[in-house]
């Protein structure tokens, strides 16, 4: 991985090992910055289903 996507890609990689096959939702809270990256990464992954939070707010 290069520069831009290396601290992205570890902050990935640590959340997908805290991630149980009994859990049925997690929270990701990042800045700004880390979101369009990481968001990716995530719908990438057939086991992941990206909902934004004020879907689930309102």
């Amino acid at each position: 991985m290069t520069w831009p996507f290396y601290p992205i890609g570890h902050i990935y990689t640590n959340i997908l090992r805290q991630v149980q096959p009994t859990d049925k939702a997690i929270l990701v809270i990042y800045g700004q910055g880390h979101i369009p990256l990481l968001k990716h990464f995530f719908e990438s992954n057939p086991d992941f289903e990206v909902i934004d939070i004020k879907s689930v707010l309102e």
